[in-house]
Order: C-alpha cells, then sequence, then structure tokens
C-alpha cells in the first residue's frame, strides 16, 4: 500500500469531514439526476430553465408553449414529486 492510499484510508477512518462530505454530496447528486430522469420531458425541462438557467416562469412558459400559471403549478409539483422521490 502506497503513503498515498495509507493517507487517504486514514482519512477516511478518521471521519475527515472533507472525505464523508464529498461522499454524500456525490450521492445526493446521482439521486437527484436518477429522480430526474424519472420525469417526464417537460417537467425536467422546467425545472432545467429555473434552476440551472434561472429563467423566470414566464419565459420558461414562452419556451414549453404553456401559460405562465401552469408553469408555476408544474414547477411547484415538479418539486414535491422530487422531494417525494428522494425522501424514499
Amino acid at each position: 500500500m502506497s503513503d498515498h492510499d495509507t493517507t487517504n484510508l486514514a482519512q477516511l477512518r478518521s471521519g475527515d469531514p472533507s472525505s464523508s462530505t464529498i461522499f454524500s454530496q456525490s450521492n445526493r447528486q446521482l439521486a437527484m439526476l436518477a429522480a430526474l430522469e424519472t420525469l417526464p420531458e417537460d417537467q425536467r425541462e422546467a425545472v432545467r430553465l429555473r434552476y440551472l438557467v434561472g429563467l423566470p416562469s414566464k419565459e420558461i412558459a414562452k419556451k414549453l408553449g404553456k401559460t405562465d400559471g401552469a408553469t408555476r403549478v408544474m414547477i411547484t409539483r415538479t418539486l414535491a414529486k422530487l422531494q417525494e422521490l428522494l425522501s424514499e
């Protein structure tokens, strides 16, 4: 075993926050991606445009061919569904 491997193993055993935090964040990201893949395309796109691109709901509605109100409701319901999927 190399010195580098020994150091990494010691950090993991000691509960080094950076190692456990990185592991936990990676797991959460994978879970989020998996949950997003279960959603219909328009819901995924609405969430992507809102939270990754930062568009307001009016612009998202135009892109999706929906009303602003319908888009806001869809985003709210999609977030609730994601929370449900991630809590399982």
